[in-house]
């Protein structure tokens, strides 16, 4: 896994690419001069985007392209959590009010992208994986344990259905001892995110033209609009969305705002029927964990683990590295496994702010973005990637008074003041982090 200074470049597929039979990209060989709107980045946020300009705009036309393969981007890399309630906590210095009306905001927007994407899922019969199963919060240390605690309240607040754990409860549930305490909440769909963004891609609108393996290098304003810059080609478009998560600062917007991390998955073998027989009774399950730099764990369909763990900052590791590391965090968890060797192991970026909040706005005239997902792109790549398109239109709606109304991202430093935060930052919370890891 290497990089391009505009982009990512993945040089193996993913796990859940490798599960998926082959598929062939779009691409057009030489764009037209001139479309409606032009939209950079197919994940998830760019697919939102153009599936709503063609809806807005059904006699226009709108170019969708992308730097890489839309399902073995970034977009299908990720451990396949539809996260529909918030998981910041209240900060010291908000009233209880001020984060009740925070809370209910973003549950409402949140809940627009899981209802988006479950009418897309049913309407095209994408086969996904589909589970609303909810998901699984476990801490392996009496500090994590504190922390999963001060959610509670919220919960019950939230209307979330929430069912405590003690760790006999976790080990009959997920075939692990490794965890002391967690709890279930009912607001999450597991999926099959390279089979999601997949099924997204084959069924766009037909005014929509996908472009893969099409990267932008450069965009410049226009009296009346923008130019795009594609390899030797230029496009004229009225207005462009920008949905490059972190790459938009290689663009040269929100360069003080986004930083690029990469994470790290494996993904088990499928298991044997004895393995089954001692790995928990719940057969599709997923684990966050206690710590934000913790190990995030799945079971998916087809009896296999998923293991995600580590990060790094605007480089990435090795992979035999990232394998041996996985394995222990695999080993630790499972000991009744220990035999096993990861079928894949793989990275991808995702691109992280300050203070956690999303990007939503026009940095530059005839220019919107929507970028910042902080690891949790599914469903906010989806209801932003919506209401970018509606902004540049000129719409109005209480959605979208919900989320400009919420904090932008907060200034970082500059380099290499900030290599040095990051990485600092990193250590720091690793070693807090402990057993969660």
């Amino acid at each position: 896994m290497s990089r391009h200074p505009l982009y990512p470049i993945y040089e193996n597929n993913s796990g859940w690419n490798q599960l998926l039979p082959p598929r062939e990209p779009r691409q057009i060989q030489k764009p037209d001069s001139q479309y409606a709107y032009v939209v950079v980045g197919a994940g998830y946020t760019g697919m939102a985007a153009a599936r709503r300009l063609a809806e807005l705009n059904p006699d226009e036309e709108i170019l969708l392209c992308d730097a890489g393969v839309v399902d073995s981007g970034s977009s299908g890399r990720n451990s396949g959590f539809m996260i529909s309630e918030p998981h910041v906590a209240r900060a010291s210095h908000e009233s209880r009010q001020l984060f009740a009306q925070r809370t209910h905001k973003q549950l409402r927007l949140y809940q627009t992208g899981v209802q988006a994407l479950e009418s897309l899922v049913k309407q095209h019969q994408i086969d996904c994986d589909w589970q609303a199963v909810g998901k699984y919060h476990a801490a392996a240390t009496a500090q994590g344990a504190e922390h999963l605690r001060e959610y509670l309240d919220g919960f019950q607040e939230w209307g979330v259905e929430c069912r405590e754990l003690s760790a006999g409860e976790l080990a009959h549930d997920l075939g692990t001892r490794y965890y002391d305490y967690g709890y279930w909440t009912s607001h999450n769909v597991l999926i099959q995110p390279a089979a999601l963004i997949r099924g997204l891609a084959d069924h766009l609108p037909e005014n929509v033209h996908l472009s893969e393996n099409t990267p932008v290098t450069a965009i410049s304003a226009t009296a009346d609009g923008a130019e795009v810059h594609i390899g030797a080609h230029s496009v004229r478009t009225r207005a462009v969305m920008l949905a490059t998560n972190g790459f938009l600062k290689e663009l040269g917007f929100l360069r003080d705002r986004l930083a690029i991390i990469y994470t790290y998955a494996g993904l088990s073998p499928e298991l044997s029927a004895e393995d089954i027989a001692r790995s928990g009774a719940v057969e599709n399950w997923g684990i966050l964990p206690a710590h934000r730099l913790g190990t995030t764990l799945r079971r998916i369909h087809g009896n296999r683990f998923l293991v995600r763990t580590s990060y790094s900052y605007e480089k990435a590791s090795p992979l035999p590295e990232v394998e041996a590391l996985l394995r222990g965090r695999y080993v630790s968890r499972f000991p009744q496994l220990s035999d096993h060797s990861f079928e894949s192991v793989w990275g991808g970026t995702t691109a992280l702010t300050r203070n956690g909040a999303f990007y939503l706005g026009q940095p530059a005239k005839n220019v919107f973005a929507a970028v910042g997902c902080n690891g949790v792109g599914i469903l906010k790549g989806t209801v932003y990637g919506q209401l970018m398109a509606e902004m540049a239109m000129g719409g109005q709606s209480e959605l979208l008074s919900d989320a400009l109304s919420l904090a932008e991202p907060s200034w970082l430093p500059p380099e290499p003041l900030r290599s040095l935060a990051i990485h600092s930052a990193i250590r720091f919370e690793r070693w807090r982090a402990g057993k969660e890891m």
